[in-house]
């Protein structure tokens, strides 16, 4: 290191760039200092830019990710100023939706550190943050009852939805922008990290001094990984004291790393292109993580710990929440158990699948309380809200897929969402709730579950409602098949200026017409449609009919009372019985 402060290059690495080949062992270092440790680092980018390549930095804020960024930056400035040409240079950050508040505003303010730095020194900088479609928004799928939470023995369900989807989108987008053989993505794995992983990147045949392709067909580069986690801190550190200029002196860093263990599964994601095969860890990833035991699992779990500390004690409700749906989780009371897909024979099967209507209306007015306790901490204290549980589009999209599957009355979450945030009502999570075991569910059962009208022509995907008025608008697709909803859009969107209007404005009509026991919850579907405030995932209306012809048979068989009873729920599709509305609630 230089009195200056600065790292020096070494001399020039003669070994061509981008060679296709796989190492069957990482290139061994000899024992190097922390300066050199950091020149062959900067060596490695620096070689990288000087090919016109455009190095990706896969940004989490976490203690690896930053020591990457700040050494990109480092060497992008460097060759500023000895006025060497200067690739853009992009940010790709991931945002799950349900990260820990803390972190996410971690990175938020990193990331604005990021953007000063390049502003400062001329240097482009893209950021682009991913996050997932409200079709992949894990908790509004579990809270419109079209999922289960991810628990140890779940699987990578909730990594695949918050972080494979929305990263491989964000990489495609990337790749198509740039180029995908003119972009190199930084990452910060390190052999040290563990056995598990310094395998996989011995498999890989990871560089830190020339980019390899991984699995996929990326352009990787780890320029930290024979780094230990003592070069990591000791660079972070020597920014903090001013030794290093980087683009943060990693303050906020540091004390995250001092009241929690941190990981960044999309780190994972990125060089692999899926999620990983274990547990993602969870130390300070999404606060309704459950892949970890947060029962009676660990003592150093990150945000029980967190929210035991003054200053991130706001977090307090959203631990509660987290670990009271991990404690009913195998209640078979509180899950329904009506299969979403009808067989062949007509018939369907009786199992528990997601949770129950009365489960999830009571997880969704513990999660809307504990907004609203937010909003009027914040108020106080004259900051925005820390975090924001359900947001309207969120709302709107419960709503809208809870109809879509005959699941809850007409718009349930719309209903609490006014009695909580309007009119002042409050449903705290309960306490000491014991923590149900699991346990062997019966066997599977198929009964009869299509009717008489299962196949009528507006039992799908057909707004009766506006073809009665004579403005139904359909389109009709190569099969023959016609379908109202309008085209579609790229993905299941909620719009957002659109929900905040509805909740704003339209609501207490709405909830006169569709609110009711009475009323046949598929209307909601069609009255977001025609609103416009929901598009539907374009190549999809196939699959929303079959969805709406099983609520609709739902209804006609008013099984939404029993879903979350098997027993009521064979004796009344054995017995066909139909409802026949009467008092609205």
């Amino acid at each position: 290191m230089t009195a200056t402060g600065e790292v020096a290059f070494s001399d020039r690495n003669q070994i061509p760039l981008f060679e296709e080949v796989t190492l069957n062992s990482p290139v061994s270092r000899p024992v190097l200092s922390f300066e050199e440790r950091v020149g062959m680092a900067l060596e490695g980018i620096d070689a990288v830019m000087d090919k016109g390549k455009i190095p990706v930095s896969a940004f989490s804020a976490g203690k690896d990710s930053s020591c990457v960024m700040a050494l990109i930056l480092m060497a992008a400035k460097r060759r500023k100023e000895n006025g060497l040409p200067v690739p853009p240079i992009v940010v790709c950050h991931a945002d799950t939706l349900i990260e820990n508040p803390a972190i996410a505003a971690h990175a938020r303010s990193e990331i604005a550190k990021i953007q000063a730095y390049a502003q400062r020194y001329d240097l482009e900088v893209i950021v682009d943050i991913a996050t997932p479609s409200l079709s992949e928004h894990y908790l509004v799928q579990v809270l419109s009852g079209r999922t289960i939470a991810n628990m140890p023995d779940g699987g990578k369900r909730c990594s695949d939805m918050l972080k494979v989807a929305p990263i491989t989108r964000q990489k495609r987008r990337i790749a198509k922008a740039m180029g995908a053989e003119d972009t190199v993505t930084c990452i910060g794995t390190r052999l040290e990290e563990s056995a598990e992983r310094s395998r996989s990147m011995v498999e890989r045949g990871e560089s830190d001094s020339k980019p390899v392709r991984n699995r996929q067909g990326d352009w990787i580069l780890s320029p930290i990984m024979h780094w230990s986690i003592d070069d990591v801190f000791e660079f972070l550190a020597y920014a903090k004291t001013g030794v290093i200029e980087a683009y943060s002196d990693f303050s906020e860093t540091l004390e995250l790393y001092r009241s929690m263990n941190s990981g960044a599964c999309e780190l994972s994601v990125y060089q692999s292109g899926r999620a990983p095969s274990t547990a993602c860890s969870a130390r300070s990833g999404c606060w309704a993580c459950l892949r970890r035991n947060v029962v009676d699992g660990p003592a150093e779990e990150s945000l029980n710990n967190m929210v035991a500390e003054p200053q991130y004690a706001y977090m307090q409700g959203l631990a509660k929440l987290r670990d009271y749906i991990a404690k009913t989780h195998y209640d078979p009371a509180k899950r329904n158990w009506l299969g979403r897909t009808v067989n062949d024979d007509g018939t369907i099967t009786i199992a528990p699948s997601g949770y129950s209507p009365e489960h999830c209306t009571d997880l969704i007015r513990f999660a809307l309380t504990i907004d609203a306790a937010e909003k009027e901490a914040s108020s106080a204290l004259g900051i925005s809200p820390r975090f924001e549980i359900l947001r309207p589009t969120d709302v709107v999209a419960i709503d809208f897929i809870a109809a879509r599957y005959g699941y809850q009355i007409g718009l349930n979450a719309s209903f609490w969402y006014r009695e909580i945030h309007e009119r002042g009502r409050r449903f705290t999570v309960p306490k000491d709730v014991a923590f149900y075991p699991k346990k062997a569910f019966p066997a599977p059962l198929n009964v009869p579950f299509s009717d008489s009208q299962y196949e009528g022509v507006f039992s799908g995907q057909r707004d009766l409602a506006a073809a009665t008025a004579d403005c139904e608008q359909t389109i009709t697709k190569r099969s023959g098949a016609v379908y109202s909803g309008g085209l579609g859009a790229n993905q299941f969107h909620v719009d957002e200026e659109g929900a905040e209007l509805f909740l704003a404005f339209d609501l207490d009509r709405a909830l006169e017409r569709y609110h009711r026991s009475d009323a046949n919850p598929t209307e909601v579907v069609h009255y977001f449609l025609r609103l416009g405030t929901v598009q539907l995932f374009k190549g999809q209306h196939a699959e929303n009919d079959r969805q709406l012809r099983m609520a609709n048979r739902v209804y006609r068989g008013n099984l939404r009372p029993v879903l979350n009873n098997p027993e009521a729920l064979v004796a009344r599709l054995g017995n066909r019985t139909e409802f026949r509305p009467s008092a609205a609630i």
